[in-house]
Parts: C-alpha cells; structure tokens; sequence
C-alpha cells in the first residue's frame, strides 16, 4: 500500500466519495473486503468527507488510525468535530471488540491530538482495552478532561472511580461511585457500585444503623438505599430481617434487628401479603374487615417494638398491585383506591401515637416519583417483590429522607441564584416587564419554584439571594413584579453583585453564623455549580436539570432538606436571623462601645428543666447543632424523654430573648448527677445567639442549679470535632481546669466553693428551680 500522506486541499475537483451502502456491499463478500477498504482509503485521503471516513472506520481500522495520526491537527480544518468524533468512537469499539492492544494505543494517541472530539463512550470503551492497572497513566487525565464536559456521564464517572480506586483516594473513589450510581439508578448498575465500593475504607461521614424487616423481599432496595444515605453524607450499615418474619422480629427485644441495635428501621407488611384476597373479588364487608385487621396487625407490631427499643420507626404506607375487579364501574367512594386511602390515613393517624414513628407513603412515592409503575408481575410471582425495579430509587431516597434528619443531617439555608431560576430572563437586560414570571409558561414553573421555597422558610429554613447581577436590577424585580412569590423580606441575607459566588455563599454563611456545611447552593448555571463544588466542597450544590420546570422535582426529595419535626421555633427562625443581621448591622454602625450596645440590648436568659412540651425543640437542637456543641452526641428523643424523668439525671433548656426579638428554645444541657458532682454530659447553644455571652449564662445556671442541688464540683465534657470550634475554648473560659482525655473525650472540672461562673453583666438571668 503506497505511503499515507496528510490530506491537502485539491486543485482539481475532488474524486466523488464511494457510496457507503456501495462499500458495505463490497464488505459484505470476504473477498471484496480489502478492495472496499481500499476504495475507502482512497476516497479518504482525496477528499476527507464524513462518509468516507465513516467507512474507513468500518472497513479498516488500523488503515483509518495511520492514516489520522498521519493527519495531525491540520484534520481539524477539514471535519468538523462530530465526524471526528464518531471516528474515534467507531475505532475505540473495534478495539474492545476485536481485542487489539495496538489498535487501542493509536485511539488513544488520536484522543490526545483531538480533545475535542473525545466522547466519553469513546473512553469507555479504550478502558476495557487495557489492563486496569494501567488505565489510570493511560487514561487518567484525558477522563478527568472529559469529565469537565460530561459530568453525569455514569460510564466515565465509573471509570474515573477505577482510576481513584488505582490511586489510593478513596475519598474521591467514593464521590465517584455516587454520582455514577445516581447517573444509572439501574439496578445493575446500583449493585455494582455497592460491590465495588466494599473494598473502600469508609469515607468520613456520619454513621447510620439501617435495619429493614418486611413481608417481602427487601434485598433489592438495600443498594439503593446505600447509595442514597452515603449521597447525603452517612457511612450506613444494614441488617435485614429474616423474610417474612415483621411481627416476629417487632415483638421480640432479644431479636437479632434489636441486637443489630439501629438507628432507623423500616417496616414493610405488604397490603397484599395482608390481605391476599385481593387478588380476586371480596365482598364490601370483607373488604372492610380485613382492612381492620391489616391496620391492627401492623400498629400493633409499631407498639410492641416502640415498647422495647427506641430506635426511629418508618412504616410502609399501603399499596396494592390489583386493580379494582370491577373497572370503571368501581370507582367514586367506595372503591377499592379509596378503600386504600382510607387504610393509610387510618394508618397515620394511629401511628402519629406511637413515639418516633411515622408513615411513609408508598403509594405516593410508586406514583409520583417511580415511573408510575405498581407492580412487576414476573418479579412479584418469582422473588416475591412487591416494589417494582424502576421504583428503588424513589423509594430510596424517600428513606434516606427519614435518615438523614434523623442523623442531624438537614441544612438550614437555601442559597438561590436569581436569573434564569427564580425567574425567566436576566434582570439587568429585560427589566421587569420583560422576565419571564407568572401563570402560564413559560414563567410559571419559576413560580412552582418560589412557591416551593417560600413553604421551605416557613418551615424554618433560611433563604438567601446569591446573584452576579445589578443590585438595583434584581432588587426592582424582587419589588416590583406582580407575580414573585418571594419579597425582599423572605431573604434572611443576599449578595448581588459580581463577585464569585463561592465568595458570595462564604461571606452568607459568616454573616448568619452558619457553617457551609448548612447551606445547599441552587444554580441553573453548571459553570456556577461546578466552580462552588470545587471551592466550597461543604456546600452541597445538587445537580438540576436543563428543563426549568422540574426544578422543584429535583430539589424537594433531597434527603438534606427533609425535617420529621416542625416547631415553633423552625416558624419563627427566619425572621430570628434577620433581626440578629440588622443587629449586627447596628453594632458595626454604633459609634458606642461593644459594651454600651450588648447592655442596650436587654438580654434575658432563662434556663429550666425541659418540659414534656419541648423535647422536641431540645431534640432538634441536639440533632442539627454541631458549631457549639460541646460533643456532638447525637441524642434521640426516647433517650432525652428519658432522662427527663430520670431522678439521677438533668436535662436543661435554654430560652433568650431581648428587645429585638424572642429567640426562642436555643440552648440545652444534659446533666449526670453523682452526689457532690455534676457532670455536663452535653451542651448546645444556637450559633444564632454566640457571641452575646448567652454560653457563659449557661455555663452560671448549670452551675447555680448544681450549688442548688449541693453539689461542690462542676465537671463538662469536651470533644473535639472538624465543626465545633467556636465551642473549643468553652470550658477552659469559665474558669475549668483540665483534668484527663480518655478515648477522645476530654474531662474539664471546677471547684464550686467560690460560687462558679457569673453570668455577663447585661445578661438577666433567671433560674428555675431543678429540684
């Protein structure tokens, strides 16, 4: 074969092109086959069209490689990228498939020459042309190239996951094996992720105990469920209950889920394993008995395992597979869907009487989120499932939202970009008549999104505005438009200006006293999200998809935004930071000392037994709070409850209020009391109030209440963590002298007979009696 040359444009007009359906008949003959590949060639080098080169490619691939590299960069000036790219793709496949080293090296060198035209696929494929321990100095860094481009690209995460795993970075092998699993929910897919991972020591995260118990097969759902809770930021582990065996295992405190001793467990009794008469045709009364019966049958297994362990229980809500026998004639009030939904409600409501436990509706998640599928037929009659592969994922991370606020997982600020998603369009260029905001779209799904968030702030969560945009612009929109949802006054900070917003996000969560690690990062932009993962990895920026109308979707099952409980205090905390953000405003603007403006405020403090009313409150405090936090022992509501009642034991909460505003329950403290001593097990404090001298308060009540009680020494706990900094110097402040660390926990202690701490001169402090 004569010598390959680099193509050049032709004097003369070009040699018209072999028909491609031409070439792969002359293919198609074994004999024929060198001349097609040949004519292929020819045509190529004359005149370098698609076609042609699409039947090199086929035709001879090794020909197809010289010929390329022989090309260099000079191919770019005549085939566009995407005929280039399906070249490499094309030979990339012929290499995997036929075995051929060679072939693979020269894909490679043509990857490097053309960055351009690399399609994931295209290294996808070239990583099973190599031995795995090599992928990584081949492939390495043009995967981590392509990633820039196609970051939800499931096949290239994985591969770059085996490159991470090659590399001894677990942290990133682990990052990468999530968003590949959630890039393909398959089932496939999910259980090779799990597997994969098992050889992975545990990234830093928080531990969860997991247990599930059902009158079906469960063993399907648990890789997704792994895949969900480490996506939220928790190490899980897992204990399936024997098949079959719910009441069992609910009923005895000597089990092997009770010695599993988790934190959450699900509960999973199947309506139709209930009530197998569903299957055909039951008369109104026996359908009503039997619904009695399933109902009972289930609370009262809820009671019997609430009765014995004081893990969180989430129930399965009631679904079924069958269809109403009687069709369209079956619908109205007395069908069998509102027979159903009689059953759950009825369900939730005796549940919402057991202690930490809750409903989770199935039904809703199958219809809403799981493709709308039901039922798998086959699977439900040879694996006895009665959650259909396509719904997993769903009903995962329904879980993992019990989960992940039950772990103390739940953010507390919605960061949002403005343009293009709280609404249409960009302030600075289409003023407010011309964005697009209200009832028809396009413009109302910008709407559902600010409706959306506006019930997140009335539940609690902090929102604040973080938009590269003219202030003044973005303000008369925020002002002015008839259709936003979301006023200037629902925004507890903002930063809109043109500086980077991983510069913006930082600077919101100083001024509201947060840590990044509380804030979610909403953008349509993916330069934007990518940029804030890359310098504020603490901040969780979730993916959104291109389609504005599913934004909400996509946010509103993130299990870092479920909460189980929704106090008063949740209601009242956004109004709370903004005043202490005005107050913070004035004490920078004051002329006056810092002294005159913490006596200006009027600080009231008042610390109590908890009451029955509050454990909740306390419960959260001790959950979600990890700045001032003295241990970051996560106590749960059985365990509180407990030790409010326990005559060996004290658990304190804290109120404060000034002149500005009422902060509510911010404060608790969990006492072991062992004659002449005190010891502070746990301690907590709203960074909301920090900095007001409100801990050094505590720290004098604890200490009265301790005198009080005749004890003459004050011990505190200490445990270092990444978040609880500014709760470090805690004890050492007041006047303690450490006394041992033992296993990481740090022992502070004073002497009492000098009457401990004193609470701040402009603090008010009033202790209730604890006796």
């Amino acid at each position: 074969m004569p010598a390959i040359a680099p193509p050049a444009p032709p004097a003369t007009p070009a040699a018209p092109v072999p028909h491609p359906q031409l070439l792969d008949a002359l293919a198609a003959e074994d004999a024929l086959r060198d001349l097609a590949a040949r004519l292929a060639l020819a045509a190529s080098r004359v005149h370098p069209a698609p076609a042609a080169l699409d039947a090199l490619t086929r035709l001879a691939p090794d020909d197809a490689v010289r010929w390329l590299l022989a090309c260099g960069r000079s191919l770019r000036n005549v085939l566009p990228a995407d005929a280039r790219a399906r070249a490499l793709a094309t030979l990339a496949a012929e290499a995997r498939n036929g075995g051929d080293p060679a072939l693979a090296h020269g894909v490679r060198a043509l990857a490097i020459a053309h960055p351009d035209a690399v399609a994931p696929d295209t290294l996808v494929a070239l990583a099973e042309c190599f031995p795995p321990e090599r992928v990584p100095e081949l492939l390495g860094s043009l995967v981590d190239r392509a990633l820039g481009r196609h970051p939800e690209h499931a096949g290239l995460l994985s591969v770059a996951a085996d490159v991470a795993i090659r590399h001894g970075d677990a942290p990133r092998a682990h990052s990468l094996l999530d968003r590949a699993g959630l890039a393909d929910p398959s089932p496939a897919s999910v259980q090779r992720v799990r597997a994969r991972r098992a050889g992975l020591p545990d990234p830093p995260g928080v531990r969860a105990r997991v247990a599930l118990m059902g009158s079906f097969t469960l063993d399907p759902l648990v890789p997704f469920l792994d895949l969900e809770c480490r996506a939220a930021g928790m190490v899980p582990s897992f204990h399936l209950a024997p098949f079959g065996a719910w009441e069992r295992e609910a009923r005895d405190p000597a089990s092997a889920t009770a010695e599993f001793a988790p934190d959450a467990v699900f509960l999973a009794a199947a309506l139709d394993d209930l009530v197998p008469d569903l299957a055909g045709s039951p008369s109104p009364g026996a359908l009503h008995g039997a619904g009695e019966e399933a109902v009972g049958r289930v609370v009262s297994a809820a009671q019997a395992f609430r009765a014995s362990s004081s893990a969180a229980l989430v129930v399965f809500g009631f679904h079924t597979a069958f269809a109403d026998p009687l069709g369209p004639a079956g619908s109205g009030a007395g069908s069998r869907a509102a027979w159903v939904a009689d059953l759950n409600a009825r369900l939730a409501e005796s549940l919402a009487e057991v202690a930490d436990t809750w409903m989770l509706d199935v039904g809703d998640v199958l219809a809403r989120r799981g493709g709308g599928a039901a039922d798998d037929p086959r699977l439900r009659h040879m694996a006895r499932m009665r959650i259909p592969p396509a719904a997993l994922g769903a009903l995962a991370r329904a879980c993992a939202g019990y989960v992940a606020p039950l772990r103390g997982l739940t953010r507390k600020c919605i960061a949002v970009d403005l343009d293009n998603t709280l609404w249409g369009g960009l302030a600075g260029e289409d003023g407010v008549a011309g964005i697009r905001l209200g009832d028809t779209a396009p413009g109302s799904e910008h709407v559902e999104l600010q409706r959306w968030l506006k019930s997140m702030a009335d539940r609690g969560f902090l929102l604040a505005a973080v938009s590269k945009n003219n202030e003044a612009d973005a303000l008369e929109v925020i002002r002015g438009h008839d259709a936003m949802v979301l006023r200037e006054g629902d925004f507890a900070a903002r930063r809109i200006n043109w500086l980077p917003k991983h510069e913006n996000i930082a600077a919101i969560a100083e001024e509201l006293g947060i840590g990044l690690d509380s804030v979610v990062f909403v953008d349509d932009s993916r330069e934007e999200r990518d940029l804030v993962r890359r310098m504020l990895p603490q901040v969780l920026t979730p993916e959104l998809p291109a389609d504005a109308a599913r934004f909400r979707a996509a946010l509103e099952t993130l299990p870092q935004l479920q909460q189980l409980r929704v106090t008063d205090a949740d209601r009242a905390r956004g109004g709370q930071y903004r005043v202490r953000v005005e107050r913070e405003q004035a004490k920078a603007a004051s002329g006056g000392s810092l002294g005159d403006f913490l006596h200006s405020l009027e600080l009231v403090v008042q610390v109590a037994p908890a009451a029955p009313a509050t454990l909740s409150r306390v419960h959260q405090l001790f959950q979600r709070t990890n700045q001032f936090n003295l241990t970051t022992r996560r106590h749960d509501l059985a365990h509180l409850a407990a030790a409010a009642n326990d005559h060996s034991r004290r658990l304190f909460a804290l109120r404060a209020h000034d002149r500005l505003s009422d902060h509510g329950l911010v404060g608790a403290a969990l006492v072991e009391m062992d004659g002449s001593r005190w010891r502070v097990e746990s301690l907590v404090l709203s960074c909301r109030v920090i900095g007001y001298g409100v801990e050094t308060a505590f720290v004098a009540a604890l200490a009265s209440a301790a005198r009080e009680a005749g004890a003459s020494t004050l011990e505190g706990e200490m445990v270092p963590t990444e978040k609880n900094h500014p709760a470090r110097d805690c004890w050492a402040r007041h006047g303690f002298a450490h006394r041992e660390t033992a296993d990481g926990v740090e022992t502070w202690e004073r002497a009492l007979d000098d009457g401990g701490p004193a609470a701040p001169e402009w603090v008010r402090l009033e202790v209730a009696d604890a006796s």
